[in-house]
């Protein structure tokens, strides 16, 4: 019987098929197998238009319910394919309603009061004591803002992995076809993250079902930003060995040289 939910990805070109073959095959294979999900791994744009090829692959998700080897499936999870997953995964489906879109947000994979250390470093503007909720809303706010889309919240949501349902198809679709100058952004995250919020389709999830360790480096591991540390290697493989051991999907998102720090025999 064929299962009725897939594990959907796109790894365009030889460079990220090649990291998806080395680095998370294993482990999607073995997550697949054990909560009987099938794998639609696509290796060419799923739009091959001129439109298309102007923009970062990334946009290629929003099509993923609009090709007609996903369309038999139920349910669909979108996972980016710089994502390499935990051999403790539950199962992602198991508290997301059909009819809603299970994502996280981004920055619930940090303390509350740890937002502050994250912006603070990545835009190096200090926030005041007591005023971390609000300095965090105006953050992501402005992303929105900047690239001139209305969101009823300032939630932005980390579209690296998403549960989908065929009812989704549309609202996917018109995101697609959203036009985003690329001097604001490349990526299709906040048109699709308003989308989603927009129409109440939000289903949170486990944080650790999308961990970009990048982001997590920037707070717990800010060493690693020198990468003329000595011994970086080292310091380097504890850190993902620790950010792999706490997250069920850890994402190297932004810098997928990160997973270098996975041993694909042991780990992945």
């Amino acid at each position: 019987m064929k299962p009725q939910t897939a594990i959907a990805t796109l790894c365009a070109g030889n460079k990220y098929a090649g990291l998806w073959r080395k680095y998370c095959l294993r482990s999607w294979t073995a997550y697949a197998q054990r909560h009987g999900y099938a794998l639609e791994v696509f290796e060419e744009p799923l739009d091959q238009s001129p439109r298309a090829a102007s923009r970062s692959p990334a946009w290629q998700k929003c099509l993923i319910l609009s090709n007609s080897r996903t369309s038999s499936y139920e349910r669909v999870v979108w996972v980016d394919a710089d994502i390499v997953i935990s051999p403790n995964a539950p199962a992602i489906l198991d508290t997301v309603p059909i009819e809603k879109v299970g994502a996280v947000i981004s920055g619930d994979y940090f303390q509350e009061d740890m937002k502050a250390i994250f912006m603070e470093r990545s835009t190096r503007k200090k926030i005041e004591p007591g005023k971390t909720a609000e300095a965090w809303s105006a953050h992501q706010r402005a992303f929105y803002v900047s690239a001139g889309i209305d969101c009823i919240s300032s939630d932005v949501i980390q579209t690296g992995v998403l549960v989908l349902s065929q009812q989704h198809r549309g609202m996917l679709e018109r995101a697609y076809e959203t036009d985003l100058d690329r001097s604001v952004s490349a990526y299709e995250q906040l048109p699709l993250s308003a989308s989603i919020l927009n129409q109440g389709l939000f289903h949170r999830i486990d944080s650790r079902f999308n961990l970009v360790f990048v982001e997590r480096m920037t707070v717990h591991y800010p060493y690693l930003l020198n990468k003329n540390l000595i011994n970086y290697a080292a310091a380097a493989l504890m850190a993902v060995m620790t950010e792999y051991s706490n997250s069920y999907f850890l994402h190297f998102a932004y810098d997928q040289g990160f997973m270098e720090f996975l041993d694909p025999k042991v780990y992945c």
